[in-house]
């Protein structure tokens, strides 16, 4: 039988909203990492869905009484612990045949690695890649089938034009992993971890989003804060992934050298032709 790993914890202090929605009392989040609380009641639960693309896709602003749904930091039981050593590849029987990234001895928990390339910062026309990788990679040989790579387009989700950026291209990475099929399908998955070396991302989904959040999307100096349109949309994500499946999201910071199948082909995908506007993709999979 398989051993779930600690993912959850007891829940801590909270407090009622007026609308009668418990929440964690520091934060006021209905799911909170930080807190480590969830307050979700069981007829809030959702139902098993074959899909997501019936799930609107839109940017939200912070609204204190709208479930957020926030991840956690994924803690390995031990510091020298790697994805490799953590995780196996898995076959999956399909047509065609693929393979997935699982926890050892946890088959529920999945890994996807991420990651965001922009060679030419700071020239007058830089570009940036994006890249995820689902499947293993053996002897260091990177097959089609194991990852998605792209180039970052132009126009951001609210139909609005950015410079391209490192921190763009890695945020772009981790929301075209978490659309990149509905999370309850054919393959039973209740927690994903997202492997990526960007310091950037992890610490602010995990951490400073909470601040952008209680400021009003302004950081402590009351500056915008940056890249917007991408965190919402990721918040989203995160939301769309519990409504669709219960699945929870984690975040792992890992070395350059532990991802660098995704660093490789987001820098290879620098070269491809680029998009202007935004893609609100749902990959092959969505619908199993």
């Amino acid at each position: 039988m398989e051993s779930r790993p600690d993912i959850d914890s007891p829940a801590d202090s909270s407090v009622l909203l007026p609308s009668g929605q418990l929440v964690c009392r520091p934060h006021q989040l209905v799911v909170c990492s930080l807190c480590r609380t969830d307050h979700i009641l069981p007829d809030q639960t959702p139902s098993r869905r074959n899909g997501m693309n019936n799930l609107p896709i839109r940017c939200l602003g912070y609204m204190p009484t709208t479930r957020l749904i926030l991840p956690g930091t994924f803690v390995p039981p031990n510091q020298e612990d790697t994805p490799d050593t953590l995780f196996k590849a898995l076959h999956v029987s399909m047509t065609p045949p693929i393979c997935r990234v699982v926890r050892k001895g946890y088959n529920a928990q999945h890994l996807i690695y991420t990651g965001g390339s922009c060679p030419g910062l700071g020239s007058l026309n830089p570009k940036a890649g994006c890249a995820y990788v689902f499947a293993p990679v053996l002897q260091r040989i990177v097959r089609p089938y194991a990852y998605v790579s792209f180039r970052l387009e132009n126009k951001g989700p609210t139909d609005e034009w950015h410079s391209q950026t490192k921190e763009r291209a890695d945020l772009r990475a981790v929301i075209g992993a978490l659309r990149f099929r509905s999370w309850k399908g054919m393959e039973e998955c209740s927690s994903l971890v997202i492997a990526t070396d960007s310091g950037y991302v992890v610490e602010g989904i995990t951490s400073r989003v909470i601040d952008w959040l209680n400021n009003g999307w302004s950081t402590q100096v009351n500056t915008p804060v940056k890249n917007q349109d991408l965190w919402k949309y990721l918040l989203k994500e995160l939301e769309n992934a519990w409504l669709a499946s219960g699945m929870r999201v984690q975040f792992w910071q890992i070395t350059r050298e532990q991802n660098w199948v995704a660093k490789r082909v987001a820098k290879e995908a620098v070269n491809e032709r680029g998009e202007i506007d935004f893609i609100h993709d749902i990959g092959p999979l969505a619908e199993l």
